[in-house]
């Protein structure tokens, strides 16, 4: 797929150079239905733990190193754990954990694309936390192993520009936003 001129990658670097986080908008052809690409690399003293709160958008987060935890909010409610998850539509906060490093890219998407890119009615993964390989197979892990081994975010955006239209083109046609 040739890309216009990317808007540009927001990149940030920690002056220690122990954090890095960039962001940039996928392919016009995506949008407005993939929303966002984040990537994380992050090497940190303890491990992170980190709100995250509900949106009205499925997130996908592919790991390249170790594992995250994902687990409700409150005292004592259990964690399952990731290399790669894919979360539903929420209505309620998850508290997401790593230990002491974070690397992985994250993507969000709008429930009418990742309907079509995972081929399930969102309404069945809403409130729940998955592994998206349980939908996909073999396709994330080739995926995931591909980004790790690109050397920048640039690079690995554009991977998943790639990737991600050949699955919606193959994906289930789903309405237009907005049409009833």
């Amino acid at each position: 797929m040739s890309r216009p001129e990317r808007a540009g990658i927001l990149h940030f670097i920690s002056p220690s150079g122990d954090a890095e986080i960039a962001f940039a908008q996928p392919h016009p052809r995506l949008r407005p239905g993939a929303h966002l690409y984040r990537g994380h690399r992050m090497y940190l003293l303890r491990p992170r733990r980190k709100l995250e709160i509900p949106v009205s958008a499925v997130t996908l987060v592919l790991g390249f190193a170790e594992e995250l935890r994902v687990s409700d909010l409150g005292e004592g409610a259990a964690a399952d754990s990731y290399d790669s998850f894919l979360a539903g539509l929420q209505t309620r906060a998850k508290i997401v954990e790593n230990n002491r490093s974070l690397y992985a890219v994250e993507v969000v998407l709008m429930p009418w694309v990742a309907f079509t890119l995972f081929g399930v009615a969102m309404h069945e993964v809403a409130e729940s936390v998955l592994d998206p390989g349980d939908l996909l197979g073999g396709r994330v892990r080739d995926l995931t192993g591909a980004l790790a081994a690109l050397p920048d975010w640039e690079q690995r955006f554009e991977l998943l520009d790639t990737v991600l239209a050949q699955w919606i083109d193959r994906g289930p046609a789903h309405s237009p936003p907005g049409s009833r």
